[in-house]
């Protein structure tokens, strides 16, 4: 492990003195990582920017973010997310409303 490398970078042993390298996005990296897989992807649920030091929650029940979201993903008209029976900001994925579902219209994207 490197020591003072920056959390969210990381260096291997080609890699030039002072030129750290970003975590890649859909990655995390806590300080001194020398993996470029450095700690670890984001799990469902979550999001992670290139260079970030945490997974980011998704955020609202209209986005989701499968494992290793780089960003929120919008969910597509006539879709929700899913898991629709836990935290709205944690939702890993989208499902077709049903047809004619009146709970479903709260939920789903308008065109």
């Amino acid at each position: 492990m490197y020591v003072n490398l920056q959390a969210g970078y990381f260096c291997t042993a080609a890699s030039v003195v002072g030129d750290p390298i970003k975590c890649l996005a859909g990655r995390y990296g806590i300080e001194g990582m020398t993996n470029p897989q450095c700690t670890g992807g984001c799990e469902a649920g979550y999001y992670c920017e290139a260079g970030t030091t945490d997974m980011q929650p998704c955020g609202s029940s209209d986005v989701y973010c499968p494992a290793l979201s780089v960003a929120p993903v919008p969910v597509a008209s006539g879709y929700y997310t899913t898991p629709d029976d836990g935290d709205e900001a944690l939702r890993t994925g989208q499902a077709l409303c049903p047809i004619g579902s009146l709970s479903c219209l709260w939920t789903c994207a308008s065109p």
